[in-house]
């Protein structure tokens, strides 16, 4: 456990609502200073982080949000660099050190919304129809400008460079490759990667770190399985796709029952089934579209070719065939944290909000192309608590009811701006 101030005074990160999450602001070593500078931007953490939650745009359309990052970012002054339309919408930031040349770290924070239409009756609640910050996104926005914004203040302590990643597309796993691709992990060369993911699996005040992969690869297949159509009446002058096809998804559930290791993870989902235009016509055609997750490149294969042999063989049983696609929109590798980051991050934990604070979370199957960035240079991905069920904020994410407790903003403003702030120093 981290050491307690000499003081003994507890601090406090205020939510909107004047709950607290009472954190012990720890005074000895180089960052002893950081939680404090947090705190102290906490009305304009909340203000900023409202503003982008009221704006949410959708993945590969995030214009506005784009423009009022830059717009920011150009307001901390001539020291900080701002690169526009990088993959698309995707903005940076650049703050060089004024003590000389050194190794580069990057913040990255995703930036797109989801297709919901939020039903919390707050006053900054979306005003874009069909668009709501479902998965936290606006508060990863907020703590990676403020971060930027303290560490500019901090430029001429700095040795080297701190780059700050707005990325879209998250939500589609379509922005972190273009990025990419256009050089934001070059010129100068990123040395280190962190970010964070508000959770709501974690109560807010509660940071997740752990080593090796966190979040899920991520795989979107395609079967089509054709038949023969005719009239509802007559199912014997037919091969029925719909039938075959309901025989697949179930024989798909024995592929992680009975061939995936027991000891390793792995999903097969079918999440949408397109058939049919009436009642009583049997069509030519169905389609099941899926999606696979798994934590090792070994069970991906696995998985991959099981799909294939289990919808091919059958359909072959019915009569029938099935044309598997796996389409790489949707496809992502595992986000894997690098150990020796892990272990610094932790460190950078206990010097900030201190080590009683920081828990070993569960992997998620979920997926994040944060897993782009990772595999470039070694980093760290957090896990930031948001939840706090006392104040209803308890929605789970990709919902039309999630929120956050805004107690998490100074949290994760300690720990990226100590991460920069220690790397650079």
């Amino acid at each position: 456990m981290a050491k307690k101030s000499k003081d003994k005074s507890a601090r406090h990160n205020g939510s909107s609502d004047g709950s607290a999450v009472e954190l012990m602001a720890i005074a000895e070593g180089p960052l002893g200073n950081v939680m404090r500078e947090a705190e102290a931007m906490n009305e304009e953490l909340i203000e900023l982080r409202r503003q982008f939650h009221m704006h949410p745009e959708l993945s590969q359309q995030e214009t506005q949000t784009a423009k009022m990052i830059a717009s920011y970012l150009h307001g901390l002054g001539p020291g900080v660099e701002v690169q526009e339309g990088i993959g698309g919408t995707g903005v940076m930031g650049i703050i060089k050190g004024g003590a000389g040349d050194g190794k580069t770290i990057m913040v990255r924070a995703d930036i797109d919304g989801l297709p919901i239409n939020e039903a919390n009756d707050v006053p900054y609640r979306s005003v874009n129809q069909g668009a709501m910050h479902a998965c936290g996104h606006d508060t990863h926005i907020t703590v990676a400008l403020a971060t930027a914004k303290l560490i500019n203040q901090h430029r001429h302590e700095l040795r080297g460079t701190a780059k700050f990643c707005f990325q879209p597309a998250e939500e589609r796993s379509g922005g972190a490759a273009p990025m990419i691709k256009e050089g934001v992990m070059t010129k100068p060369t990123v040395d280190r990667v962190i970010g964070f993911h508000v959770w709501g699996d974690l109560s807010v005040g509660q940071v997740g770190i752990r080593s090796g992969p966190v979040m899920a690869g991520v795989e979107e297949f395609v079967i089509t399985v054709k038949g023969r159509g005719g009239h509802g009446a007559h199912p014997d002058q037919t091969v029925d796709p719909i039938v075959t096809a309901a025989h697949i998804v179930t024989a798909l559930q024995s592929i992680v029952a009975r061939n995936v290791d027991p000891v390793d993870t792995a999903i097969v989902t079918v999440g949408k089934i397109e058939a049919g235009t009436a009642f009583n016509i049997i069509p030519d055609e169905c389609k099941l579209t899926g999606t696979l997750r798994f934590f090792s490149e070994d069970v991906h294969k696995l998985i991959v070719k099981r799909v294939k042999e289990v919808a091919k063989g059958v359909a072959k049983a019915m009569g029938a065939d099935a044309d598997v696609q796996l389409t790489h929109e949707l496809t992502m590798i595992p986000v894997d944290n690098d150990p020796e980051v892990t272990e610094w991050m932790k460190g950078i934990a206990a010097q900030t909000i201190g080590a009683d604070h920081v828990v070993y979370p569960n992997q998620t199957l979920g997926g994040d192309d944060m897993a782009l960035f990772l595999k470039e240079a070694p980093g760290c991905y957090l896990f930031i608590g948001g939840r706090n069920a006392k104040k209803g904020f308890d929605a789970p994410h990709h919902n039309a009811h999630f929120n956050v407790d805004e107690g998490c903003l100074p949290i994760g403003l300690a720990l990226m701006a100590g991460g920069v702030l220690d790397f650079l120093r």
